[in-house]
């Protein structure tokens, strides 16, 4: 979309498969607004109150680790971009408690640190076979889900600890360290 109109945000998913973003917008940055756009695109199930926080937290997630992966960024970058997670401001959020028209960020920033610090306990607990994608994978197959129904796709991929962990990250205000 061009920058000689005052858009709004610097871009939105609209529909199933269709997004737009600004021309200004780089494929080099952390938290990447195309690929975070795309992400949408890939999101086919609905959230539940309870898992809104699932659908910004993973494309802003993802939109950074692609282009982590891409090599458009370094780790350092991708690292900074998860410490916005860690902000005060977001300390007692409790992800499956939010609204997303609170318009605090929280399900962007800690939401993408919680799915990042459950990505790599996914890989751990399972030496690199699984991956937080295959928990998405489960829960686009369902019309609806719930946060409870997420914890539950975790605790098939990656099993009980791991789902101990999930659920404490994001039905309290713990934060992941980064």
């Amino acid at each position: 979309a061009p920058t000689t109109v005052e858009w709004g945000p610097p871009g939105l998913q609209r529909g199933p498969d269709e997004f737009w973003v600004r021309d200004s917008e780089r494929l080099d940055k952390a938290g990447n607004i195309w690929l975070h756009e795309y992400v949408h695109t890939r999101q086919a199930a609905r959230t539940e109150n309870s898992s809104r926080w699932l659908v910004e937290g993973s494309a802003e997630y993802y939109a950074n680790y692609l282009t982590l992966r891409q090599g458009r960024i370094g780790f350092q970058s991708f690292r900074d971009h998860l410490r916005f997670g860690t902000r005060d401001v977001y300390r007692d959020a409790v992800l499956a408690e939010r609204d997303d028209r609170e318009g605090t960020g929280a399900n962007y920033w800690k939401g993408s640190l919680v799915v990042a610090a459950i990505d790599r306990r996914i890989r751990l607990s399972t030496d690199r076979q699984r991956t937080f994608a295959d928990v998405y994978r489960r829960l686009n197959d369902r019309r609806n889900f719930t946060n409870e129904e997420f914890l539950e796709a975790v605790d098939e991929v990656a099993g009980p600890e791991v789902r101990r962990y999930a659920r404490r990250h994001t039905t309290t205000g713990a934060a992941p360290e980064l």
